[in-house]
């Protein structure tokens, strides 16, 4: 009651782990144990879904650009070879 107390007039604070052991414990998610507004979550799961999508297009985005210039380097180094046998 003492430890409840002291959160509840702020003069204490609860380490994250011991909010997830309580939100655990009573099967209800984190936010369960905030006062805030049901559509602000609803936003923010929105855009956590919103923001995997664009980081996963910008992973294979990135991707392709590696495969291309690894495809340019290998071009580029069996050119350097025909030159150097040229040359000989």
């Amino acid at each position: 009651q003492n430890a409840y107390y002291m959160l509840e007039n702020g003069t204490t604070r609860i380490i994250v782990e011991k909010l997830l052991d309580i939100s655990i414990y009573f099967k209800k998610p984190i936010s369960y144990f905030f006062d805030i507004p049901e559509n602000i979550i609803k936003e923010e799961k929105e855009d956590l879904v919103y923001n995997e999508h664009l980081f996963k297009e910008q992973k294979e985005s990135y991707e392709k650009m590696i495969k291309e210039l690894n495809k340019t380097i290998t071009a580029q180094n069996k050119m350097i070879e025909l030159l150097i046998k040229k040359k000989v």
